[in-house]
């Protein structure tokens, strides 16, 4: 567990940089990085150790209920067409369980990840343990599909990139890449203080999601610059737990 630990960091810093770089090139914003980094470092140290948690769990229940024997007789596809089917359920099951956690009941679970009052590629790393649990959940499809070992990291890589970016201080602006993918223009929308954006921009890598489900809001149409943060004032063991 360790080494997927020490994998699963190297990872998140190794795709760091670009964005690092980018947001030096066109902001959308002035952002000091002395006055947040040790609080997101922080944030990100429980997000892992809360993580190891997790997988402690799902490794023991794995080892009672091995998940794999309920799916054995499922079709083996090619792999190119596991990657294919396996990224657009992932994503779908995402924009399902994301607008899950805004509803009254899911809301504890996800207003940690809200709670940030700055957008930069690190602002994603806050997620509360019932958080970090339901957003595993995805991962059961490469179960389901027969994945091999290799399409985990894959995933990983994957997530790592649409956290950094969805969440970066970069002035991206493409309408042809928006009428496909989340840009952070879309998901910094998401994460308004405005009650007028809420429940908009659920998506994680397609926006074609909020497009079907009626639940997307044009860039365009804001008149205003957004700001960010929650109005709850939630003691701090309950935000990075989830209740």
């Amino acid at each position: 567990m360790l080494e997927d630990t020490a994998l699963e960091v190297a990872v998140y810093f190794g795709f760091a940089l670009p964005f690092v770089l980018l947001e030096k090139w066109r902001p959308i914003s002035p952002l000091k990085l002395r006055r947040v980094l040790a609080g997101d470092l922080g944030a990100y140290l429980v997000v892992l150790l809360g993580g190891m948690l997790i997988a402690l769990g799902w490794n023991a229940a794995y080892a009672r209920w091995p998940i794999e024997a309920f799916f054995a007789k499922q079709p083996h596809l090619p792999n190119w067409a596991i990657g294919i089917v396996a990224v657009v359920l992932a994503d779908w099951t995402i924009y399902w369980l994301h607008r899950g956690l805004h509803t009254s009941l899911g809301w504890p679970a996800h207003r940690w990840h809200h709670s940030v009052p700055h957008m930069y590629w690190f602002s994603g790393v806050r997620a509360s343990l019932i958080h970090s649990f339901i957003y595993g959940l995805p991962a059961l499809w490469l179960v389901v599909l027969h994945a091999p070992p290799s399409f985990y990291l894959g995933g990983l890589i994957l997530t790592v990139l649409c956290n950094h970016f969805m969440h970066t201080n970069w002035s991206f602006r493409s309408r042809a890449f928006e009428r496909v993918f989340i840009t952070p223009r879309l998901h910094h929308i998401h994460h308004s203080n405005n009650p007028e954006h809420y429940g908009h921009n659920f998506g994680s890598l397609f926006s074609l999601w909020d497009r079907l489900h009626g639940t997307y809001l044009d860039p365009d149409s804001l008149s205003q610059p957004i700001q960010f943060g929650i109005p709850e004032r939630v003691n701090a063991v309950r935000l990075v737990v989830g209740i």
